[in-house]
C-alpha cells in the first residue's frame, strides 16, 4: 500500500480495473504506470513527463532505468511513427520451440466449438508435464487473445 499512497501523492489514480494500473492526466500528457511485482512500465505522451516520474520514483525507491521497453510480461512492444503495437509473437515462438514444434505447419482453425474431448479417446500423451505447461501458456494467451480461450479451456480439463 505504500507504493499506492506515494503514487496518489504524486497525482496518479489507481485504476478500478486492476490494482497494478495507475494513470495521471495532465493538460499536456497522459501517464500510465503498469506495476508487476518489482517491475514498472511507464508509458507517456511527452518525454518531460516521464523524466519527472522517474525522478520521483528514484527519490522514493532505488530504481534502475532499463530504457525503452521492448518486452514486458511476455508482451512484445514495437514503436513506429504510426503508434505502438503490442504483440505476443516472441512468447508464441518460444512456446512452439519449447514444444519441439518449430517446424510444424500452422493451423488456420482453432479447436472446433462443440467438440467433445474425453480422456479415453486417442493415445496417451508421451509427456504429460509438457502438455500441462503448454496448456497453461495457452490459457495465458487467452487473456490477451480471446479467440484461443475456448480451445485452451477445453484442453485444461485434462
Amino acid at each position: 500500500m505504500e507504493f499506492t499512497s506515494k503514487m496518489e501523492d504524486f497525482g496518479f489514480f489507481k485504476s478500478k480495473l486492476g490494482y497494478c494500473l495507475f494513470t495521471k492526466n495532465t493538460v499536456t500528457s497522459l501517464l500510465v504506470l503498469l506495476v508487476y511485482v518489482h517491475d514498472i512500465l511507464v508509458a507517456r505522451a511527452l518525454e518531460k513527463s516521464i523524466l519527472e516520474v522517474k525522478a520521483y520514483l528514484d527519490s522514493l525507491f532505488s530504481i534502475k532505468d532499463l530504457g525503452v521497453a521492448k518486452y514486458f510480461l511476455g508482451l512484445e512492444i514495437a514503436r513506429s511513427l504510426q503508434g505502438v503495437a503490442v504483440t505476443q509473437s516472441k512468447y508464441i515462438r518460444d512456446m512452439i520451440a519449447d514444444a519441439g514444434m518449430s517446424g510444424a505447419k500452422p493451423a488456420t482453425t482453432l479447436l472446433p466449438i462443440g467438440i467433445k474431448c474425453t480422456s479415453e479417446a486417442g493415445d496417451a500423451l508421451a509427456n504429460l508435464e509438457l502438455f500441462r505447461r503448454l496448456v497453461w501458456k495457452l490459457l495465458y494467451l487467452g487473456f490477451i487473445g480471446p479467440n484461443i480461450s475456448h480451445a485452451s479451456q477445453q484442453l485444461s480439463n485434462f
